[in-house]
């Protein structure tokens, strides 16, 4: 029953996933943590969650300030598939080097960190493995990772379960330019020889043209 939803999200991935690899990669923390991109946002960069968490890694105002994305009335980076995958990674490799497993810093990412350092000391074990802490943490926390395994391993093995990638929309070879002046993005959909429709897609970040 959740076929389709997976074959949208292989489609989505053949886009967002080298993107992720590549900075994954270059901060040092392990790829298989792009499936959090898929729990979170479902890989939609416009995804806005009841508490106000933003962008396809689901960031709040505060931490997305201390992970120093950039958040005015013309942008917000947490939309942003490059700045915010760095600044998800980043927040991976703190919360590993602190606790020491990869499953509880993954968790740390959905309950926050404090919840996961008052679930240790109940627990008495100075590097508790997840497994070890999961009664302790917040319900949420304690489904988050069974979710996580269950993504990485559907989508790793997908067509051993016959599921396919649909078309997807942005299947584009991307290079990424800074600009240093202000430019509309209409005019720059001219000079690349885009629509305006779809240079928005690739540009989420953007609040206004």
């Amino acid at each position: 029953n959740y076929s389709g939803h997976m074959s949208k999200m292989l489609g989505l991935a053949q886009y967002y996933f080298p993107i992720f690899d590549r900075i994954l990669a270059e901060v040092g923390v392990p790829k298989e943590i792009k499936y959090v991109s898929i729990i979170e946002s479902s890989l939609n960069p416009h995804d806005v969650s009841r508490s106000g968490a933003t962008g396809p890694w689901q960031f709040m105002y505060g931490t997305a300030k201390l992970y120093d994305l950039k958040m005015d009335n013309y942008v917000d980076e947490r939309k942003d598939p490059i700045a915010s995958s760095y600044a998800a990674a980043k927040y991976m490799k703190e919360a590993y080097a602190e606790f020491g497993d990869w499953l509880v810093a993954i968790a740390s990412y959905n309950c926050g960190k404090g919840a996961v350092k008052r679930a240790i000391l109940k627990s008495g074990k100075l590097k508790p493995t997840f497994w070890e802490l999961s009664p302790l943490l917040p319900r949420e926390a304690q489904n988050y990772i069974p979710k996580f395994i269950a993504m990485t391993y559907t989508l790793s093995y997908a067509q051993d379960h016959g599921i396919e990638a649909n078309d997807a929309e942005l299947a584009l070879n991307t290079q990424e330019l800074q600009i240093d002046k202000l430019i509309s993005i209409a005019q720059v959909a001219k000079a690349v020889n885009l629509s305006e429709d779809v240079l928005k897609k690739l540009n989420p970040s953007y609040k206004k043209g």
